[in-house]
């Protein structure tokens, strides 16, 4: 009886600006033709990271793939047809663009990589059998897909298929070394591990990639909703340990439910749970948030690198991991 091979499939994405991974390519691979694809996808074929935690795995290809599967994405991706769960993955891959990104930030401490929302345009489906790639999608709607389209699919001269990473990317994409890749999946294993975590650091993603294209008012209503969960969360911990011996059951339910935000910072303030800096911090973002709200102001990048901070001590707080976040506004080259 011939054994049928495991099909394995995958959602991948790339850095807006790209990377090798480990090491630029060797460019003798480019030499045999006009076409670009058929040469350049055997880089995507070409993994130089590859890690697992429990029912995860992520790959990185030395063309700056980055893929994604857990055990149910075998049931959603199917060619050719709408991608259940959308939602799920998309913010499973918005936390890893940004543990991505902001690991290889802190690592070459060049601004080098933006920012970016992953949506489901930007999702490259990639499946094996066995250990044998069959193939993978190319997306084509999104600003980084047409990005990435350029490199999979212009019509290269064959006299300058040898500097391929000049002609088709300005500037040079960077070689991002194997040790910071696999720090970076590593991180992204050991703070990404549910449902929640992964709505908070996909949308802090999000968050970010508003501020990098100056959406600066956008930023802090969505990193508030980061905010203001923390803060619940924080006031609810608070009322079934401490506040247990100051009120009863009904008061600590009614407060821990049906409290506004300010009443919460307020409550949280007064029983010491916030000190008086991060009390101050959290009053001036939510006067910020309430302005855009209901005078239709338009904060300034300050004002939104503020939130960005509460939001970077939230995940600090919730992993237990230091994750650096850049506000920087840079031109990104070296």
């Amino acid at each position: 009886m011939v054994k049928v091979p495991d099909t394995k499939k995958y959602v991948g994405f790339y850095l807006v600006e790209g990377m090798w991974a480990g090491a630029k390519p060797d460019y003798s691979k480019f030499n045999d033709g006009y076409w670009l694809t058929p040469e350049y996808t055997k880089l995507m074929e070409e993994i130089v990271v590859s890690l697992k935690d429990d029912d995860r795995e992520v790959f990185i290809a030395r063309d700056g793939l980055i893929a994604y599967r857990d055990k149910e994405l075998d049931k959603a991706v199917e060619p050719g047809k709408d991608f259940p769960r959308i939602e799920t993955y998309a913010e499973i891959l918005n936390a890893l663009f940004l543990v991505m990104v902001s690991v290889i930030t802190e690592d070459s401490q060049i601004k080098y990589h933006t920012y970016f929302e992953i949506s489901h345009h930007d999702f490259v489906p990639v499946t094996y059998e066995g250990s044998d790639w069959k193939g993978a999608g190319v997306p084509t709607k999104s600003m980084a897909s047409q990005y990435l389209n350029k490199r999979f699919l212009s019509y290269i001269p064959h006299n300058m298929t040898n500097s391929l990473d000049i002609y088709l990317d300005s500037p040079p994409r960077p070689v991002v070394s194997e040790d910071t890749l696999k720090k970076a999946v590593e991180l992204f294993f050991g703070v990404v591990t549910d449902k929640r975590s992964a709505r908070l650091f996909g949308r802090t993603n999000k968050a970010l990639a508003e501020y990098a294209s100056t959406a600066f008012s956008d930023t802090i209503l969505i990193t508030w909703l980061q905010i203001e969960t923390y803060l619940y969360d924080l006031l609810k911990g608070y009322m079934r340990k401490e506040g247990s011996s100051r009120f009863n059951a009904d008061r600590r339910k009614r407060l821990s439910k049906e409290s506004t935000v300010s009443e919460a910072i307020e409550i949280l303030e007064v029983a010491g749970q916030l000190d008086t800096d991060l009390y101050k911090r959290l009053c001036e973002v939510r006067r910020i948030r309430n302005k855009i709200v209901h005078e239709d102001y338009s904060a300034d990048h300050g004002e939104a690198a503020k939130a960005v901070e509460l939001t970077q001590m939230i995940l600090r707080i919730k992993s237990g991991k230091a994750i650096a976040l850049y506000t920087g506004l840079s031109w990104s080259g070296f």
